[in-house]
């Protein structure tokens, strides 16, 4: 099961990890499996106030951890953390004075986007730690050019792979002539990605011509 959180992070409650919207190939693993479970607790019971002791006995009730004040505040501290880390900084969980903690957020259940798509555009799924993802991508435009060579045979306009945002993408490829001179079975690739001050991002576009059987790329920072 997956939730999206505050429209900004989706949480995976197999895998227990959270992942930014923008950034789903970098995602932030719920460690101890106390995080986990004091999470599965705040999304059943949003915008609900539980003084500590309430919430170790009932959300570390039936776990292999232990509810005293202590784990709580040390998995309140962790969770806080894994929000940050994952670019959710608007005080997700609060502290209340004298009542105890709320979790304030808007929760609903997640699904990818499966409808189909265009058939000059193929969205490829991908789970990636970032210091792979220049490599998977370089690696991603030869399968696909050679896969592009026998399937388009036509001159019609270089397909498009789109991993990153589309308005950033064309207003980045305004001003770069190669990317507006490409055709079938050529290849470009969108891998260009929102900034954030949470994240060191590594932008790239790539234009693979089956002329030149080879790859112009082009990295932002």
């Amino acid at each position: 099961m997956r939730f999206l959180i505050n429209d900004l992070i989706i949480y995976d409650a197999n895998l227990k990890i959270l992942m930014n919207v923008n950034f789903e190939e970098d995602p932030v693993e719920l460690t101890p499996g106390s995080v986990a479970i004091l999470l599965d607790f705040f999304i059943s019971h949003p915008h609900v106030v539980w003084s500590k002791t309430e919430i170790g006995e009932q959300a570390f009730a039936n776990s292999p951890y232990s509810g005293s004040e202590s784990n709580v505040n040390k998995s309140l501290s962790l969770l806080r953390r894994s929000f940050r880390d994952a670019g959710e900084d608007s005080g997700i969980i609060s502290t209340m004075p004298s009542l105890g903690v709320v979790f304030n957020a808007s929760v609903r259940a997640y699904e990818a986007d499966v409808s189909p798509l265009p058939i000059q555009t193929i969205s490829l799924k991908r789970n990636l730690n970032r210091p792979l993802f220049l490599t998977a991508l370089a690696g991603m435009a030869v399968i696909i050019l050679c896969f592009s060579v026998m399937k388009y045979k036509k001159p019609t306009e270089c397909i498009l792979i789109t991993r990153g945002d589309p308005v950033l993408f064309h207003k980045l490829t305004e001003n770069i002539t190669d990317m507006k001179n490409c055709r079938a079975p050529g290849v470009i690739i969108n891998g260009v990605q929102k900034t954030s001050e949470n994240r060191k991002n590594h932008s790239l576009l790539a234009k693979c011509d089956d002329s030149s059987r080879s790859c112009l790329n082009f990295i932002t920072k």
